[in-house]
């Protein structure tokens, strides 16, 4: 006969023997809340003199307390406490003499269940409720006096919203406890089991990126998230709960506790139902559930070979890596599978107790490294066939304000070119380079970097998207600039909008070492509206360069990214025009050989006084500038940009100049040379600027320029030869 009258008593009989974790709850909350919140407010400094200012200051400090401090430091609390009550709560089911006293009382099981299951949550939540609703107390008078009942409003609204948050925490690392005790005859076993449920998911989800992001090509990492992962890892959850709750955004924080919650509902259901079910004689054994047992057995022997390939292929050589990764894979899963039948059967010779499933998982756990290391899923080689491509956009950090957009995956969810030829053709080219596996150096070409990462995202008619990243070469120009030309492409990645322009607080123009710092709203919109134009009537010439680079314009923003790099360019009418009206006509004016005394040409080092006489200062000159024989053009590419060592400029000797100061070379250089450097050199479709050239006017004023790798022409290449040979004399 049993009797739901003694559900109260046995809540109380259960907590008489919990007193222990009850006086931890009430110190580590009141640690964590009244104490901490003492410490905060006695840290608060502000002005008397101004009380408006003080008034804010407080307020602020009470409400950060409440959604930051109460969250990070009670969730801290909440997170412990779930483990310590669920872990020592039904203790009794560890021991044969104690489980069976216990279910020897007259009361059913579910009963006893629910007795010891609300006695675990009210140990952490009373005190923890006390101890909040003291802290709030303590703000309370002080609040209303400085912000009045929209403050307090604010306050309570602040501490219901972290509460929410912190239960649902709680219930997540409690609940998931429960499971595992309920599965576990011992500690040890719960501990494992704890584990495994709790990371498991998020854990393979990130040994499958590691491998993508370590063996396709193409694979594009920002296109990943782990949230949805997240969600299905209890024990990561708990803490993204809390982190969602720092943030301001409260919807994706409701979005979060919503989803956790649930999980935590049928992590609470599964721990009842394996209570009911749950054998007196499992106490003190291992885990007697073999199908739990084999699942997590065999998912964590697959994950442990898959990191052991992954560890032994970064430790050793490439050309033998895949044989150490076979090893590392193999060792590890039999390791892990052999170790967990130990655990879960609490009996050292269980480690050979299953060799087929221990060989069987091992085999699984290589087929799928061996999957990603010769992509049998065909990954980097997919190409759609173009009567099903609907859409792509692509976003390179190369070809766009620099700045402005740092976060790559706007511009790829907002622009929708829609032009199946170009796409195609694109694509095409770029998974040719994938499967031929082409050399970096071999496309340089005098051009700046090797190769530039293009991210894309393909929309196809189905409905279906795919991310990729490809690695696009200079001698693909033309697919290349046949999107980037676009006016879907411009205005989601040049074009300034209006939000931006009115944000815009100053900027700053470089040119010629000189810097010109401008406040003027009008100015920055005329000028803002003039960029815009010339985009639209040569968006090429804007991306890629029209002329010589005049100027740099810094736009600098209220919000972050704060700043957006604008270059003015000799072909730029619009802007140069803008900028001429506004009084800054010296910033957009190349300079005349009539106003140049001589112009410097340097080769990029100081060396030490006494040179070796095999040194050969036109080879040197020749690769600091890019200009190649053409007969040698391969070979000297491929050399580092000097052979010999360069000195600190504070120790080192004179540095090689070769001086021009023929009016006809004069005027002859000035149309190569650019009076800033530009910001996005480094790419495949532009050439690089090189510095280390010096222009002094008649008034005996310097000028750093630049000019563009590959362009001096060859005559003055050879002047540092003559140099030498003057020297040498």
């Amino acid at each position: 006969m049993t009797s739901k009258r003694l559900f109260f008593k046995c809540m109380r009989e259960d907590l008489r023997h919990k007193v222990w974790m009850l006086a931890l709850s009430v110190l580590g909350n009141f640690l964590a809340l009244p104490i901490a919140y003492l410490i905060v407010l006695s840290n608060m400094r502000f002005s008397v003199e101004n009380a408006e200012y003080a008034n804010e200051v407080f307020i602020g400090t009470v409400l950060s307390f409440v959604t930051t401090y109460t969250t990070i430091l009670g969730g801290i609390i909440a997170i412990a406490g779930a483990f310590i009550v669920g872990l020592f709560g039904f203790r009794y089911v560890f021991h044969k003499n104690m489980v069976d006293t216990w279910h020897s009382l007259p009361i059913k099981r579910s009963t006893l269940f629910g007795a010891c299951y609300i006695n675990g949550f009210l140990i952490w939540f009373v005190p923890f409720l006390i101890n909040m609703l003291f802290t709030i107390c303590l703000s309370a008078g002080e609040l209303y006096r400085r912000g009045g009942m929209e403050a307090m409003t604010a306050l309570f609204k602040a501490a219901a919203i972290s509460a929410c948050g912190l239960i649902v925490s709680f219930l997540l690392i409690y609940n998931l406890v429960l499971v595992a005790v309920m599965l576990s005859g011992n500690v040890l076993n719960t501990l494992v089991s704890f584990a495994v449920i709790g990371t498991g998911v998020i854990l393979v989800y990130g040994l499958i990126f590691l491998f993508m992001q370590s063996y396709m090509d193409t694979f594009y990492t920002n296109a990943i998230s782990f949230e949805k992962a997240i969600y299905a890892s209890p024990l990561v959850s708990a803490v993204y709960v809390l982190y969602s709750r720092c943030k301001t955004e409260l919807s994706g924080f409701a979005v979060a506790s919503c989803i956790n919650l649930a999980v935590a509902v049928i992590l609470g259901v599964v721990s009842w139902c394996l209570y009911q079910k749950r054998a007196s004689e499992l106490a003190e054994q291992g885990i007697k559930n073999h199908i739990a047992s084999f699942l997590m057995k065999l998912i964590s022997s697959v994950a442990a070979g898959m990191a052991g390939w992954l560890i032994f292929t970064m430790i050793t050589d490439r050309w033998n890596s895949c044989t150490w990764g076979v090893f590392g894979n193999a060792l590890s899963s039999v390791l892990c599978f052999g170790v967990m039948d130990i655990i879960f059967n609490m009996d050292f010779k269980a480690f050979f107790a299953h060799k087929t499933w221990i060989l069987l998982s091992a085999a699984v756990s290589i087929i799928i490294c061996f999957s990603f290391w010769a992509d049998w899923y065909g990954y980097d080689s997919y190409l759609p066939k173009q009567e099903n491509i609907a859409k792509m956009s692509l976003y390179c950090d190369e070809y766009d304000n620099r700045s402005y957009h740092r976060d790559s995956e706007k511009p790829l969810e907002n622009m929708q070119l829609q032009d199946t030829q170009k796409i195609y053709d694109f694509l095409q080219t770029a998974v040719q380079h994938t499967l031929s596996e082409e050399s970096d150096v071999q496309y340089k070409s005098g051009m700046g970097n090797s190769y530039d990462r293009f991210a894309v995202k393909v929309t196809l008619k189905n409905g279906k998207t795919y991310y990729r990243q490809y690695h696009i070469y200079s001698k693909d120009a033309p697919v290349v600039t046949s999107l980037l030309a676009q006016q879907e492409y411009t205005d989601n990645v040049y074009k300034l909008k209006e939000e931006d322009i009115e944000r815009c607080t100053d900027f700053v123009i470089n040119s010629r070492n000189m810097v010109e710092d401008v406040d003027n709203p009008e100015i920055i919109r005329s000028i803002c509206n003039a960029y815009n134009q010339d985009l639209l009537e040569n968006p090429l010439g804007v991306m890629l360069g029209d002329g010589r680079l005049l100027a740099q314009i810094n736009l600098y923003r209220n919000v972050r990214p704060g700043r957006i790099y604008l270059e003015v360019y000799e072909g730029m009418e619009n802007t140069i025009k803008a900028l001429q009206t506004a009084g800054y006509e010296e910033c957009t004016k190349p300079m005349e050989a009539s106003e140049i005394e001589y112009i410097t040409l340097g080769n990029g080092y100081r060396y030490e006084k006494e040179m070796p006489a095999s040194f050969d200062f036109e080879q040197e000159a020749r690769l600091h500038y890019g200009v190649y024989l053409e007969e040698a053009s391969e070979e000297k590419s491929m050399q580092p940009d000097s052979e010999v060592k360069c000195y600190d400029y504070d120790n080192a000797g004179e540095e090689i100049l070769v001086k021009i100061t023929a009016p006809d070379e004069i005027e002859e250089l000035l149309m190569l040379l650019h009076y800033e450097g530009a910001s996005g050199d480094y790419s495949a479709l532009r050439k690089n600027f090189v510095g280390d050239i010096n222009i002094v006017d008649k008034y005996g004023v310097s000028y750093s320029v630049y000019i563009k790798e590959g362009e001096l022409p060859e005559k003055y290449i050879q002047k540092f030869g003559e140099l030498q040979k003057a020297r040498q004399k």
